[in-house]
């Protein structure tokens, strides 16, 4: 059997058969790509359906922003011109504020200058300083006269009831400075020394200058204290002048009122007590009972409160210095012809009160003596702002290097 002639026609092409399948199958893809096309051109078609919608959705809503903007920047604007008047208007009752401020402190101050006025019109005048400066020295003649008095009740006593030597007047109570002056000056050492301690007790007890009125209590005085501190701090301050007129008019009418004229007699005799018993210790007194007190509270402590309310309730201010207490005994502080006239000297060994011509000795330094203690204070005026205007000399007892000469009337050479 021959197989090559098969063979060779079954492997021969069928070109009718293979164009068939072709189209059909171009057919088949052409219907399917017009298919997927319309369902894409659905879709597109659905997209842009929805892009427009989202589209028309947000220039509605961008048109919503700009209104509502430009709404906002209109507010805007409004808040910041109210914000400008509202400026304007502060600035302008600041201003308004001040204004009224300025002319409240001015009517204020006016009102003040009125009242400082009045209140000095109707205001008592004040005692001259020369009247202060007497009463001072009449009180240092008080003490002096007092101790006489006192020196020759004793020796009267001591001649009537001890014939023979006398007992010694004075004592040192184991006081070194003391007991060397009286071995020095036995009479005249102890009457110094006595002033001086009545006057240093008198000086703290009633004169001192931390004392607002006599008899006055402390509750009271730091009141007046505090009233005065917050005129100095009011608005407008007060004026000083007008401030210390106040206080002088407040305590010239507390200084009449019966309890407190009570209570300045009590005090009054207590300082006189604690003086009597202090020179007690020193001076040999005739009567140590009532009747010695007696004469120290009416001739020496009464005068000087009445000299202390005198100045306490004066517009001005005056005060005694130095502090007794500071000034030490027999201390030889040394003292020269200037001091002659601008200090008051007592001559220990004559007693005698020295002068700028009095007929005193100097060495060849100009110097006439020793410091043996002070037996009063000076006494100045003290104004705000000023200097202290001196009115009264304090006064020292010396112990001369040479003995007081003698004036003599043609030459006024001393002998």
């Amino acid at each position: 059997m021959d197989t090559s002639d098969d063979h060779s026609d079954s492997s021969l092409p069928q070109p009718r058969q293979r164009q068939s399948w072709t189209v059909g199958t171009v057919q088949g893809q052409l219907s399917e790509s017009s298919e997927g096309a319309k369902d894409n051109e659905i879709t597109d078609a659905k997209e842009l359906a929805e892009l427009r919608a989202t589209q028309n959705h947000t220039a509605s809503h961008l048109s919503q922003l700009q209104e509502q903007h430009s709404n906002l920047l209109q507010s805007y604007h409004q808040v910041v011109n109210e914000n400008q008047s509202l400026r304007t208007f502060i600035s302008q009752s600041i201003q308004d504020l001040e204004s009224v401020r300025g002319e409240k402190i001015s009517l204020e101050q006016a009102l003040q200058a009125c009242k400082d006025d009045l209140f000095k019109i109707n205001s008592s005048s004040d005692v001259p300083d020369s009247d202060i400066a007497q009463t001072y020295d009449h009180l240092y003649e008080h003490i002096s006269g007092w101790m006489e008095a006192e020196i020759s009740r004793w020796e009267r006593s001591i001649c009537k009831t001890q014939p023979g030597p006398q007992p010694d007047l004075f004592h040192h109570g184991g006081m070194p400075t003391l007991k060397r002056l009286l071995s020095s000056y036995p009479t005249s050492g102890g009457e110094y020394f006595v002033r001086y301690t009545v006057v240093m007790m008198l000086q703290k007890s009633v004169l001192s200058r931390e004392i607002l009125l006599v008899g006055l209590d402390e509750s009271n005085s730091m009141l007046l204290r505090g009233i005065e501190q917050s005129m100095t701090k009011a608005t407008p301050p007060r004026d000083p002048k007008s401030i210390r007129t106040w206080r002088s008019d407040t305590l010239s009418a507390l200084s009449v009122m019966k309890d407190l004229q009570k209570t300045r007699q009590r005090v009054t005799r207590t300082s006189a007590i604690s003086i009597f018993r202090e020179v007690a210790k020193f001076l040999a007194l005739t009567e140590k009972g009532a009747a010695g007190l007696q004469r120290l509270l009416d001739e020496v402590v009464q005068p000087a409160v009445e000299l202390a309310v005198k100045i306490q309730i004066s517009s001005a201010t005056y005060d005694f210095r130095p502090k007794m207490d500071a000034v030490p005994l027999l201390d030889n502080c040394i003292f020269s012809q200037k001091h002659l006239s601008s200090v008051k000297l007592v001559d220990i060994g004559t007693g005698k009160t020295l002068k700028a011509d009095s007929p005193v000795q100097a060495n060849e330094k100009g110097e006439i003596g020793t410091r043996v203690m002070m037996l009063a204070p000076a006494l100045y005026r003290c104004d705000p702002g000023k200097d202290p205007l001196l009115l009264v000399k304090p006064t020292f007892v010396v112990q001369l290097y040479k003995p007081l000469g003698r004036r003599q009337a043609a030459t006024g050479h001393s002998m």
